[in-house]
């Protein structure tokens, strides 16, 4: 029999009685082992530190649970799990050797010292990784007052943001944010208007 409405992280003991067709019962049954119910389920957060191949997954803390584990999937059913992080202290962890550019879900459960293990946390949080830098990138064309900037094409952007400055630090623009549309397999566009 399922027995519900119980306590989180909480020991119980059970015993039974038999009964017969005319009511009489038995005497009882030893008295089962200790059963620790888990702890309770833990709330997730947004993650933080995302990159293209990396991101931190973040949760709350649960009364009673001795460590996490960290299921990561592209599927928002968990079909299949990825992979799964045990993490035995803290709130947190980075999920790395990601694809750029793909949505992940993850979910957290939380376990006591008896190995009693929550249920994943609902809803899962949901987190893209950022698409990769274009790479390599080169200039061609060069004149008195403009150049070819080129650079090979990043799979899934819809579009690119160009800076142009005289400075490598980027401290001042000459141009900032400029679009560039998408072009395969090698993105190019002529800046002009420079100062000589």
């Amino acid at each position: 029999v399922t027995v519900t409405g119980l306590n989180a992280n909480t020991n119980y003991y059970f015993r039974v009685r038999a009964v017969n067709s005319v009511g009489v019962l038995s005497g009882y049954s030893s008295v089962s082992p200790v059963t620790k119910t888990a702890p309770a389920i833990p709330t997730v957060s947004a993650a933080t530190n995302i990159t293209n191949v990396a991101f931190r997954a973040n949760w709350g803390s649960v009364t009673g649970a001795s460590g996490y584990k960290v299921d990561v999937s592209t599927a928002s059913n968990f079909s299949p799990i990825l992979t799964t992080v045990n993490v035995t202290s803290g709130t947190n962890t980075t999920i790395s050797n990601l694809n750029p550019n793909t949505n992940y879900y993850y979910g957290v459960r939380s376990y006591n010292s008896s190995g009693s293990e929550s249920k994943n946390s609902t809803p899962a949080s949901q987190q893209k990784t950022y698409m990769s830098a274009p790479s390599p990138v080169w200039y061609n064309n060069v004149t008195a007052s403009q150049f070819q900037a080129n650079w090979n094409e990043v799979p899934g952007a819809l579009g690119y943001k160009m800076d142009v400055s005289t400075s490598a630090s980027f401290i001042s623009y000459v141009y900032q944010d400029v679009t560039v549309s998408p072009a395969s397999p090698i993105v190019s566009t002529t800046v002009s208007s420079l100062n000589l």
